[in-house]
């Protein structure tokens, strides 16, 4: 992320200090923290410098220092950028690469060499779908939960009500909104699709998703064999 004047850019959302966890800063005293919501009210009036004082008095020391440590670009706004490329370009190639170095932070390590393997195989060909680059870079941040659920929140210590705010019948996990919600529910049912294994206690979307994954797998190979 390219802070620029920061207008367009969400400070507990969107991915914008680079060398912390998630990208996204945690709040330190939440009472002061409630109020902001963009990186434009850290800076000071005309957007030239960060507002040194709220900056410290809002995040951890050490995120807060980052934070003061971005250069700010006077008159232009946010962009997003890749933080894996070099130019900020976004690539497949770059991507993959960028799942496997951090896999290990991310994720405890597989038990086995089988679900290496498997892990290894569930996203060599999710890159290689023939669909937008767009959906992959969706799918990965689904699986490794870079995405702005309430629970995720929570975890960075953003003060929001668990419970879903639409339905207000269950907490808001990932798989809560892409399966369970209501109105996701009548989504893949007008699609005229039923997911198997949806009842079982493990049921979440890398589950789900690996199983999309065998069954594209087994399509391919059942196709080269004709």
């Amino acid at each position: 992320m390219s802070i620029g004047d920061g207008s367009n850019t969400d400070i507990w959302t969107d991915p914008w200090v680079v060398g912390i966890p998630n990208l996204s800063p945690t709040m330190a005293f939440s009472s002061d923290g409630l109020r902001l919501k963009k990186v434009r009210e850290l800076m000071n009036s005309d957007a030239t410098a960060w507002d040194n004082e709220l900056v410290e008095q809002t995040f951890r020391p050490e995120e807060a220092q980052k934070i003061l440590n971005i250069p700010l670009k006077e008159g232009q706004q946010g962009a997003m950028i890749w933080t894996p490329h070099k130019q900020g370009k976004f690539s497949v190639k770059s991507a993959y690469l960028s799942i496997l170095s951090e896999r290990k932070m991310l994720f405890k390590p597989p038990e086995s060499s089988k679900q290496s393997r498997r892990l290894s195989k569930t996203w060599k060909t999710t890159w290689a779908l023939k669909i937008k680059n767009k959906i992959k870079v969706f799918l990965w941040r689904c699986w490794y939960k870079y995405l702005g659920t309430n629970d995720q929140l929570i975890k960075r210590g953003i003060l929001v009500d668990p419970i879903c705010s639409v339905c207000g019948s269950a907490e808001e996990p990932l798989d809560h909104i892409l399966f369970f919600f209501p109105r996701a529910v009548k989504v893949w049912k007008h699609a005229g699709l039923h997911w198997e294994g949806m009842h079982l206690s493990n049921f979440t979307f890398q589950t789900w998703w690996q199983d999309r994954i065998r069954e594209e797998t087994e399509e391919k190979g059942a196709c080269g064999e004709q």
